[in-house]
């Protein structure tokens, strides 16, 4: 009994769950949280700057960027689906200006001679998804802010 009990569970978890896993929406995203349309909405940068003094080594500093990214990304989709498109062209800027940190921070560390692979894939994974969320926003904005939306591309 107990071997088909583990049995099952393998089963569950290797065959069935990835299934499961594998349909996430708005491309892997994280939520987007407190949006910049709130008036306390200045409380999110200012945590996530304080939280970045803490990280050290510029590898996890490229990471905690590519983190910041997505959630800039996040940011500028719930605004776009709200019709806040001057705002969400702002917040896709700023996603982009996070993207390029990342590979800053990335640089620094393959001059210190750190191992980066994980995080190249890692960027490059990055860089396609916040391609793929910038058209979605793209079509739904007005002519006069897709110039703001096109520059992090």
């Amino acid at each position: 009994m107990n071997r088909l009990l583990v049995l099952l569970s393998f089963l569950f978890i290797f065959v069935l769950a990835p299934s499961v896993f594998a349909q996430t929406t708005d491309a892997d995203l994280p939520s987007p949280g407190l949006l910049p349309d709130s008036p306390i909405y200045f409380l999110k940068p200012l945590s996530e700057k304080v939280r970045g003094i803490f990280i050290f080594g510029e590898d996890s500093k490229a990471l905690y960027a590519l983190k910041l990214a997505d959630k800039r990304l996040s940011e500028a989709k719930a605004l776009s689906d709200k019709g806040e498109d001057g705002l969400a062209a702002d917040i896709a800027e700023q996603a982009g200006k996070e993207n390029e940190n990342a590979q800053e921070h990335l640089a620094k560390a393959e001059f210190e001679g750190k191992d980066v692979t994980a995080v190249v894939e890692r960027l490059a994974a990055n860089s396609a998804r916040q391609q793929a969320v910038l058209e979605k926003v793209l079509e739904k904005v007005p002519e006069q802010v897709k110039a703001a939306v096109q520059r992090p591309m």
